[in-house]
C-alpha cells in the first residue's frame, strides 16, 4: 500500500505499451508498491490509475539505460511506472502522480519563502510583488506574493500569501523556486492551502 504522501512528477511518457503507458520521473515523496491505486493530477481532470509494473533506473551503473524490475520504489529514486486504467491521450508531461485525494490543483496558498542574500527589490504599498513560481522545470505560473507582515520570521525569510494565475497540482510541504527577471531570487515551501 502506498504511503500517505506519495508524489511523483511525470517527466517523460511512453505510450507504446498496449497495457497502458510508462511514466518516468523521480519520486519526490513517499513510497509506492506494485498494485497501488493512485491519481494523476494537474492540467486536466483528476484521473484514477493503477501501477502494473515498476522499473527503477539504475543511475549507478555504467550503462545509464540499466533498469531494475521491482515491487516497490521510494523517495529519491528515478523510476518508470506502467500505469493502467487511464486514457493515454489525457496524460501529459508535468502532471503529478499521487496518493488519492492528497494533492489537488490550487491557485492560492500560504508559504514560507527565503530570498537569496543579494536580492533587493521594492514592495508595493500593499507589501506585494509579482514573480514567477516553479514547482519543477515544467510546472510554472506567474504569481502575486503578499507579505503577511505579522508573520515575518527574519530579514530574508517571510510568510506570504501566493496567488497564481493558473491552478497547479500542489500540496502542503511541497517546495518551489521563485524567479524574477529570469533569475532565481528565492525558494519556498507550501504551509497551507487557501483555495
Amino acid at each position: 500500500m502506498c504511503t500517505s504522501d506519495f508524489i511523483m512528477e511525470i517527466k517523460e511518457i511512453d505510450r507504446q505499451n498496449p497495457r497502458g503507458f510508462m511514466a518516468t520521473g523521480i519520486i519526490k515523496k513517499g513510497k509506492v508498491f506494485l498494485g497501488d491505486f493512485l491519481e494523476i493530477v494537474g492540467i486536466n481532470n483528476i484521473l484514477k490509475t493503477h501501477i502494473a509494473f515498476i522499473e527503477k533506473i539504475n543511475n549507478d551503473s555504467e550503462d545509464k539505460n540499466s533498469l531494475i524490475i521491482s515491487n516497490s520504489a521510494q523517495c529519491g529514486e528515478n523510476v518508470r511506472l506502467l500505469l493502467t486504467n487511464s486514457r493515454n491521450d489525457a496524460i501529459c508531461v508535468g502532471q503529478i502522480i499521487s496518493t488519492p485525494k492528497k494533492i489537488r490543483p490550487h491557485k492560492k496558498f500560504v508559504a514560507e519563502i527565503s530570498l537569496l542574500n543579494n536580492i533587493t527589490f521594492c514592495l508595493s504599498e500593499d507589501y506585494s510583488f509579482n514573480a514567477n513560481i516553479s514547482f519543477s522545470e515544467i510546472s510554472e505560473a506567474t504569481a502575486t506574493f503578499c507579505l503577511l507582515d505579522n508573520m515575518q520570521n527574519s530579514i530574508s525569510s517571510f510568510c506570504v500569501t501566493i496567488e497564481m494565475d493558473v491552478p497547479l497540482a500542489i500540496g502542503v510541504n511541497l517546495n518551489f523556486e521563485i524567479y524574477k527577471w529570469n533569475e532565481k531570487i528565492g525558494v519556498g515551501n507550501v504551509i497551507k492551502i487557501v483555495e
